[in-house]
């Protein structure tokens, strides 16, 4: 199961697309269960068909999890749970649906960063994020 997520709630999301979407389990198994890497900052341009497609797939599978998943906890990462895990459905979407991918680099402007170097800044991100899911 992905690394960035807890591993209860790649189980129920898991759950969730196996029940609602069952023809996306393969994707599913190859995007996340056995894949390292992550896919994040889900930014695309499409067109308003596959848009709206897409939005109704992943917000039926996200309003199921939030039924499931243990939102309680009340911070900055547990707020943005359903957020992380839709980072990772995207993927699947795309390949299951034979959607053209182009990875660009992203440039991360923060004003209030102004005095800590990109690496610094980033460094605490991942670390408050690998605190987050695996509790450390």
């Amino acid at each position: 199961i992905n690394v960035c997520h807890g591993n209860k709630d790649m189980e129920i999301t898991e759950r969730v697309v196996q029940k609602l979407y069952p023809d996306y389990m393969p994707t599913f198994n190859k995007y996340l269960k056995r894949r390292n890497r992550l896919e994040q900052l889900g930014i695309f341009i499409s067109n308003w068909s596959v848009f709206d497609d897409y939005c109704e797939w992943l917000f039926a599978i996200l309003f199921e999890i939030e039924k499931h998943a243990d939102i309680s906890e009340n911070s900055l990462h547990t707020a943005r749970k359903l957020g992380f895990i839709a980072e990772q459905l995207a993927p699947v979407y795309f390949h299951h649906n034979k959607l053209k991918i182009k990875h660009l680099a992203v440039a991360w402007v923060n004003p209030d960063q102004k005095n800590k170097s990109w690496f610094r800044y980033h460094a605490s991100n991942m670390k408050s994020t690998l605190r987050f899911w695996f509790n450390i």
